[in-house]
């Protein structure tokens, strides 16, 4: 199930983390305007890949394997 986050759309990515704190993961993303995503996740889900892919051509094409 994909769900879109209202509030987001049209803000400039300034930066991106992952962070294992005691107790859960967190995704932040900072945008250019000095507002961040926080995104928490309980201690049971596993990061398995991050990956940055170019879907331009409708491939998804692997440009950058993070994990």
């Amino acid at each position: 199930m994909k769900r879109k986050l209202k509030g987001v759309k049209g803000k400039v990515v300034e930066a991106v983390a992952v962070c294992d704190l005691e107790g859960s993961k967190e995704v932040d993303i900072s945008f250019g305007d000095k507002t961040a995503l926080h995104i928490r996740f309980s201690p049971r889900l596993v990061l398995e890949a991050a990956e940055l892919r170019d879907w331009k051509q409708g491939e998804g094409e692997l440009l950058k394997k993070f994990v």
